[in-house]
């Protein structure tokens, strides 16, 4: 994402952007697929239980490396040595990973066609298929770099907005004060601090786009 954005700002080809987009797409398909192919991956493809266990717990093994590094990352003062350890940790678990796909796609075709391999829909047709009262807005997290996607019948952009860390404990303040909100019982201390933390989420996510949204539906398609 990054790369793609930085190749449209030097030379301003919208052929980046498209790039970027199916960046951000290809990484929410997998996840995606993977949840609505399962059932028929497993009916049609023929691959045994334990593999299928074995790819569900590595994938869950390199999430968790890659969270624990990114907290890690975040600290004031990280410890490099545990970073170290926890990157060969999810390097191993990687490789494990990628073999485990190779054995799928060699010996498992129908099972790989319908859960590994995907297509993501392009630009244009994801244009075609937008009423044009209509707005989209796809979000990309990376690590200090938010990246939206706005997508209307005619026009394509692509803001970015620096982050940090402050930026995660914003959102988990807001989902804690939103699961926990009733008007009936919250004092206005609560009342206002979950206005101000909805303004600033509102300022972070929305606001960089609102100049470019047309129409009266909004899409929104989240990360993380």
């Amino acid at each position: 994402l990054s790369l793609a954005n930085t190749g449209y700002i030097n030379t301003l080809n919208a052929r980046y952007l498209q790039i970027a987009f199916e960046v951000s797409e290809k990484s929410k398909s997998a996840l995606l697929l993977a949840s609505l192919r399962e059932l028929d991956a497993r009916k049609m493809g023929g691959i045994p239980e334990e593999l299928l266990r074995e790819e569900k717990n590595i994938s869950r093994l390199i999430n968790q490396y890659r969270n624990t590094i990114y907290e890690e990352q975040q600290l004031a003062k990280p410890d490099l040595n545990k970073i170290g350890t926890l990157q060969s940790s999810l390097f191993e678990a990687q490789q494990k990973h990628n073999k485990l796909i190779e054995t799928f796609e060699k010996d498992y075709p129908e099972y790989y066609s319908l859960k590994i391999q995907n297509t993501v829909p392009g630009v244009k047709n994801i244009q075609h298929s937008i009423p044009g009262n209509t707005s989209l807005i796809e979000y990309s997290i990376g690590d200090t770099m938010l990246y939206i996607f706005v997508l209307t019948k005619n026009r394509f952009h692509l803001i970015t907005e620096r982050i940090d860390s402050a930026f995660f404990r914003l959102i988990s303040a807001y989902v804690d004060q939103f699961h926990r909100f009733d008007f009936s019982k919250q004092s206005y201390e609560d009342y206002s601090s979950f206005c101000s933390t909805s303004i600033s989420l509102y300022n972070k996510l929305i606001k960089p786009v609102a100049s470019f949204l047309r129409g009266d539906n909004l899409l929104i398609v989240p990360d993380g």
